[in-house]
């Protein structure tokens, strides 16, 4: 499984674009796809160190146990021991990983 890094592609989509506008600290964003399932990856540093979010979604069904895994260890380069999981409470759900846990 590999998905695929539209970040150029997509440079002007609302998440990204508001992310890297918002001025908040030293962000950067990047936007990744493989079929119905999208996944954004943020990560900033400010004074009380790194912060890392990904947001998993997919419209046509939930997601995939497989998926988690691959941002988990092929984007975010985490353990699940290391970050939080949460998931959006809808039909399909969007799932959310952040490090540090807190």
């Amino acid at each position: 499984m590999k998905f695929k890094d539209v970040t150029n592609e997509r440079k002007n989509d609302l998440p990204l674009s508001v992310l890297k506008n918002n001025g908040i600290g030293d962000i950067s964003a990047k936007f990744y796809v493989k079929g119905n399932t999208e996944i954004l990856f943020s990560k900033s540093t400010s004074a009380h160190g790194i912060d890392e979010h990904i947001s998993i979604q997919n419209i046509e069904r939930p997601i995939r146990k497989n998926e988690i895994i691959y941002a988990l260890f092929k984007i975010m380069k985490h353990s699940p021991d290391e970050v939080h999981i949460t998931m959006t409470p809808t039909a399909t759900g969007t799932i959310h990983i952040h490090y540090p846990k807190s």
